[in-house]
């Protein structure tokens, strides 16, 4: 939208009409324009159907003064994006946002992208007012005991998610660990759980009398690298205690597959591995990965380690030091997998021929449309015996995806534009 003025004020309120969603920014002309508009009308007069609502302030002290002009009870989605200053000031304190928050009364979803947080489960405790909220999304990291609990009894929450604007480091072994209170009625309506913290509070939280039994979909979030023998015991009795699960997700938790094997159900449908390390799988421990997995349609087996200073995290420059997938092994998915539509992995394609000989096939994956390796290093020498071997089983339309930061983009990139070469000479013999 064009910014308003006396010429096409009529004009403006028309297109205003149209307008659902809003990305408000402090640009050079916000103040102008906000004071033209408050003098013709209200700003919620002015946007009579605005349901989201995204402001991201340009200074901490604007914070307030940029949401409140839109505040009404038709917003249904709101962000507060307080992330992207906050290298200037050391907490951001969000108990001042929750005096607006409480005059959206329909509010169902709500978003909070910001790197410190200090008072984050006082604020989540004025939620209770917000009855017709479904889904909460707060910074990685963010979603610890505490926090969780005083999320319990909104009626109709949905989704407790996680973002990645936040690096939120906090050293729960030192904390006292707290002992959730869960009430007989809480969370009647959760489907989707994230939790973080150490495993020793995940089965604090897992094993309580009233933690819903009835969520589809868990992440669970640390900041230890915990072995994934101290993860196994709460997992195992999650698996028990909820059948219903579809998806997972596991961030920066060391897994090992005998481990968390117990866990994975027939059933799932969606995996998300993210670590510092990569995933040490033997090519025996890949095979039974896949057994395991048989209607898994999302499979990510960290192809993006997190940068973080460990020796074996992968960086633009990095060599990789511990075992990474051996893309020769990529078939056994398509074999045991047959739903599975995007996989991702750090692939090495490092390897003697005889090793891929014994994977070579020529039936097609025909599911698969995103092969997604990552951080995946390649040498310019491989590119055509990677290229020729995927081409005997990548469909046609599935397209490979790299890293923006790999530094073997361009060698990937030549694998796909050779496998489109292969195959149109093989379809003009």
């Amino acid at each position: 939208m064009r910014d308003p003025s006396s010429f096409n004020w009529a004009r403006f309120l028309d297109h205003a009409l149209l307008v659902h969603s809003l990305n408000v920014r402090e640009k050079r002309k916000y103040r102008s324009v906000m004071n033209f508009v408050s003098k013709k009308n209200s700003v919620v007069d002015v946007f009579p159907n605005l349901q989201s609502l995204t402001c991201t302030p340009k200074h901490y002290e604007q914070k307030l003064a940029m949401y409140r002009p839109f505040i009404s009870s038709k917003i249904q989605r709101l962000i507060i994006d307080v992330a992207f200053f906050e290298s200037h000031v050391s907490t951001v304190h969000l108990l001042p946002l929750s005096s607006p928050l409480l005059h959206i009364d329909n509010l169902v979803c709500l978003e909070i992208r910001a790197y410190r947080l200090t008072d984050l489960p006082a604020f989540v405790r004025q939620f209770q007012k917000l009855p017709r909220l479904e889904t909460v999304i707060l910074p990685i990291h963010s979603m610890t005991v505490d926090v969780i609990e005083a999320l319990s009894e909104l009626p109709n929450l949905r989704e407790l998610k996680s973002n990645d604007s936040g690096m939120v480091k906090q050293n729960w072994c030192n904390q006292v660990h707290h002992i959730p209170n869960f009430k007989s009625d809480a969370f009647p309506k959760l489907k989707v759980f994230t939790f973080s913290g150490c495993s020793v509070d995940l089965s604090t939280v897992v094993r309580h009398r009233h933690f819903p039994t009835t969520i589809e979909s868990f992440a669970f979030q640390t900041l230890y690298c915990e072995d994934g023998s101290v993860v196994a015991p709460p997992l195992k009795v999650l698996a028990e205690r909820c059948t219903q699960i579809r998806e997972c997700a596991f961030r920066e938790v060391s897994v090992c597959l005998p481990d968390i094997l117990p866990f994975l159900s027939a059933r799932l449908t969606s995996l998300r591995i993210d670590s510092y390390y990569l995933l040490d799988f033997t090519d025996d421990e890949l095979e039974d990965l896949a057994r395991a997995l048989p209607s898994i349609e999302i499979l990510y087996l960290n192809e993006q380690p997190i940068a973080g200073g460990h020796e074996n995290s992968i960086g633009p420059n990095d060599v990789i030091k511990y075992r990474a997938v051996p893309l020769y092994t990529t078939p056994v998915f398509s074999w045991h997998c047959p739903c599975l539509r995007v996989f991702g992995a750090v692939f090495d394609a490092d390897y003697p021929e005889e090793d891929w000989e014994i994977y070579e096939q020529n039936d097609p994956w025909l599911g698969l449309v995103e092969l997604d390796v990552g951080m995946s290093l390649l040498k310019a020498e491989d590119v055509g015996r990677v290229a020729m071997f995927l081409a005997r089983f990548l469909p046609p339309f599935a397209r490979i995806v790299t890293a923006e930061e790999s530094s073997a983009r361009n060698a990937w990139s030549d694998v796909s534009c050779t496998i489109s070469f292969i195959r149109q000479r093989a379809n003009t013999t």
